[in-house]
């Protein structure tokens, strides 16, 4: 039995669905600089800030035109 005075667990990570939400609702509130570093390492290596902006945009415009509602059923199996 654990017991302590201020003693917590640390907070649990993400689930990937839940950043993958931040993630779009990011892009759709078009807050480019929060959303890129969520990218992959690799992916931010190959993809400078300025490109990701400028593929973000579409999704961004859509968004626009649909509202920003986001439904995010299933992630990842």
């Amino acid at each position: 039995m654990l017991v302590g005075i201020g003693w917590q667990l640390p907070p649990a990570p993400p689930t990937q669905a839940q950043v993958a939400y931040r993630f779009l609702t990011e892009v759709l509130r078009a807050d480019y600089p929060a959303a890129y570093p969520r990218l992959a390492p690799e992916v931010r290596a190959a993809l400078p800030l300025p490109a990701f902006r400028a593929a973000a945009r579409s999704l961004q415009q859509q968004g626009q035109r649909r509202g920003q509602t986001i439904a995010l059923y299933t992630f990842g199996t």
